[in-house]
This record gives C-alpha cells, sequence and structure tokens, in this order.
C-alpha cells in the first residue's frame, strides 16, 4: 500500500485546523499543573513570661498552632516586639514591685510592666501567681499587700485567666477591649467589679479588701463582697 505523505499532511493540519477553531486542544491533554501552593498564614506572636511547662500538654499544643510563641528568657528590652504577653508564673517580687510602678530587678517584672505602660495585651495564668499558693497561715497583713498588688495591676490591665479559659479569652478579637478597669488618663482609682474581685477573692479567702482613696467599688462587688462576709477596710 502506497501511502501520499503529501495527502496526510493536508488532512492533518485541516483536522487540526477544525480542532483548533473549536476550542479543542491540538494535542492529548498531559497530567494537570500542580496548583502553587498557597502560602501559609502568618501567626500572630505571644510573648511568654515562664515557663510553658505550667501549661497541660494540650493547651501547649493549642497555643503553638495559634501563635508564634516568643519566649523573653534572654531578650533585652529594644529585642522585644510590641506583642501581647502571657505570664505563666508570677513571683511575689515582681508582684509588689510592678505594682508600685517600679521595674524592679526580675525579667518578669519589667516585661509586665513595659507591656502595661504600652497599653498592651497582658493575661496571667491563676495558677502561677505565687501569692495565691501561700499557706492558710501567713499573716494577713502580708496577704492583703499582696492581695491589694494584684488589684492594682488588674485595674491598669492585666487579666488574669485560668488555664480552661486561657484559649478562649486570647481569641478574643479585640483583647484590649476586656480591659474594663484600667485608668483613664490623670486618674488613679481603681474600679473593683464583682469579676475582679473573685479573681482577688476566690473561695475560701478571708479578705479584708483595703479600699484607697478613689477607688471604686460597684454595686455588683459589694454584693459579692458581702456574700462572702469579706470585710472592707477605707484608708
Amino acid at each position: 500500500m502506497i501511502i501520499d505523505e503529501q495527502l496526510v499532511t493536508r488532512v492533518t493540519n485541516e483536522i487540526l485546523k477544525l480542532l483548533k477553531a473549536k476550542g479543542a486542544p491540538a494535542s492529548p491533554p498531559g497530567p494537570p499543573a500542580p496548583e502553587p501552593a498557597k502560602p501559609e498564614a502568618a501567626k500572630a506572636t505571644l510573648m511568654v513570661v515562664g515557663p510553658l511547662s505550667a501549661l497541660s500538654e494540650k493547651t501547649q499544643s493549642l497555643l503553638a498552632e495559634k501563635f508564634s510563641l516568643l519566649p523573653i528568657r534572654g531578650l533585652d528590652q529594644s529585642g522585644r516586639p510590641q506583642a501581647p504577653l502571657l505570664i505563666t508564673a508570677l513571683g511575689l517580687q515582681a508582684l509588689v514591685q510592678v505594682a508600685s510602678g517600679d521595674e524592679g530587678c526580675t525579667e518578669e517584672g519589667r516585661a509586665l510592666l513595659s507591656a502595661l505602660l504600652e497599653a498592651r495585651a497582658v493575661w496571667a495564668l491563676e495558677a502561677g501567681l505565687a501569692w495565691r499558693k501561700l499557706s492558710p497561715l501567713a499573716p494577713r497583713v502580708l496577704v492583703s499587700i499582696y492581695r491589694s498588688a494584684e488589684a492594682t495591676l488588674v485595674s491598669a490591665g492585666l487579666k488574669i485567666v485560668p488555664e480552661s479559659g486561657l484559649m478562649e479569652a486570647l481569641g478574643q478579637k479585640n483583647p484590649l477591649a476586656l480591659v474594663s478597669t484600667k485608668p483613664r488618663a490623670g486618674q488613679s482609682s481603681r474600679v473593683l467589679t464583682e469579676s475582679i474581685l473573685k479573681n482577688l477573692f476566690p473561695e475560701g479567702a478571708l479578705g479584708p479588701l483595703e479600699l484607697r482613696p478613689g477607688d471604686i467599688l460597684t454595686p455588683l462587688g459589694r454584693d459579692y463582697l458581702l456574700a462572702k462576709k469579706i470585710p472592707i477596710l477605707k484608708k
């Protein structure tokens, strides 16, 4: 059988023209090109003061999924980003010094004070507050100092949360909106709400609550103190 190559070429060209006119592929389709990998969304930075081991493994895993965790250990002030702060452990010294406006000599104190002064969101793990672990036999006058210091920091914007509510608190779209007790410019008073007093006086706490000049005790806060039989002392 004799094949006319010119005829084959003409027929092939005509077929290709028809396929092109109909929008069909001129050659058999190959494997689909792989889609370009989507860039992974950048995680928000969360600075951490204290050991992550203070949290359960589950909470640590959830934090790592949502945030880029940056321990402050070894970072100087200039090397710290303007990021929210999570405190997993807060000692007695740092608590009292920061409440008095002094950053003190502890790393946790310096990080906490700078964050509060910059109006950044700051959370403290409830179980990490050293003063709440004091013996029931501890002198009440000292316990009162620590309780008052905590109330001052809460008024300045510190949010104390249990581990069970940590992820929900960190998930707030506007964390600074939670700061309802932060004094206005030129104002030194504390607004003591029921939720703040529940943090300051957990179940079984004896009190008293010391009110400083300018402090504001909300009606619900006062009702809570009365229900728990916690005395109120005015300076």
